[in-house]
């Protein structure tokens, strides 16, 4: 009989730890989602851009260049504005104006410091760091030999 109550009592001891474990674990998870779900990111691409390369007063050829970036919704749909087309004029503005990049010869170039420069320049044009992330999706150099063929 002794036992029986033991081995009663030790089951609704198990059971009620079991049951409490179980709602701490739940009620844990369902705020991680809440967590997750507020900081979604966003992947969008840009439209591609084509940037003439100009050298001894003629075009040379043309860069065409798209890029993507990933945001948090949140952060932009606070933003007053969309932040492709500071994307795209920020782009067009490095490729154009960098001297020290000859396409028409073209080598390697330190892409990590382009892409780098180009996200912290639109950040600053937006008074936000909403863009987390910038990437090259396409970058090619046309000569204009090959466009007039």
């Amino acid at each position: 009989m002794l036992k029986s109550l033991l081995t009663f009592v030790l089951a609704a001891f198990v059971a009620l730890g079991s049951s409490a474990a179980t709602t701490w674990w739940l009620s844990s998870r369902s705020a991680e989602a809440k967590v997750e779900e507020s900081q979604k990111i966003t992947q969008k691409k840009t439209r591609p851009i084509t940037v003439p390369m100009l050298g001894n007063g003629q075009v040379n050829g043309y860069v065409i260049a798209q890029f993507g970036y990933a945001a948090s919704e949140d952060a932009l749909k606070k933003l007053q504005v969309q932040p492709e087309p500071f994307i795209l004029d920020e782009g067009f503005r490095m490729i154009y104006e960098d001297d020290k990049r000859d396409f028409h010869s073209f080598r390697k170039t330190n892409l990590a410091a382009l892409t780098t420069e180009l996200r912290t320049r639109v950040a600053r044009r937006l008074k936000s760091d909403a863009i987390q992330d910038l990437v090259i999706v396409d970058f090619n150099y046309v000569s204009k030999d090959l466009v007039l063929k």
